[in-house]
């Protein structure tokens, strides 16, 4: 019997939209720290000082830098589909819920597809995916709001596709 249930985790992939924040938060890093460093140098080297700048960089990192690890989870449970953010494999943060039934059009990120998202009134886009240049990019348009509709970019596999094509055959492209 085929299964009725998915589930699929990936991490984002280092690209420059992850890389910036990744530089960010290190040159944060380095200014805290060389700001607690002065105070010591300033303090007739202190050892205490210099104990208490190097906990609290330390503290610093082990609290933001999870906002740079990123996970995506994907999950399809009796016909619902779900994707949530985890940060740093700690802070689990669910980004939809939807019905595959309801789906305006599911279908991969080709130049046809986007153009015909385009044309509906789009709320919001979202990007669950590892990398923006990743090759197996598929696209929900689904409903949200009365008249409104939401758009969410996530990598499909073979499997996911299948679950989707079965709980909604119409919105979902057919592929080669």
């Amino acid at each position: 019997m085929e299964s009725q249930n998915y589930e699929k985790l990936l991490s984002q992939k280092p690209c420059g939209r992850t890389l910036l924040p990744r530089l960010c938060l290190i040159l944060g890093y380095l200014a805290f720290f060389s700001v607690w460093f002065v105070a010591f140098l300033r303090a007739n080297f202190a050892p205490a000082l210099l104990v208490l700048a190097i906990a609290l960089t330390v503290l610093l990192v082990l609290v933001t830098w999870k906002y740079v690890q990123v996970e995506y989870e994907y999950a399809i449970y009796s016909g619902s589909f779900f994707v949530a953010k985890i940060y740093g494999k700690t802070k689990r943060k669910d980004l939809v819920e939807l019905d595959l039934k309801q789906a305006i059009l599911i279908a991969p990120r080709t130049e046809e597809y986007l153009a015909q998202a385009d044309r509906m009134k789009l709320d919001g886009v979202l990007w669950a995916v590892s990398s923006p240049k990743a090759e197996n990019i598929w696209m929900i348009v689904y409903p949200h709001g009365e008249k409104n509709a939401s758009l969410l970019f996530f990598e499909a596999d073979e499997d996911a596709i299948r679950l989707m094509r079965r709980e909604n055959p119409r919105a979902t492209a057919k592929t080669k």
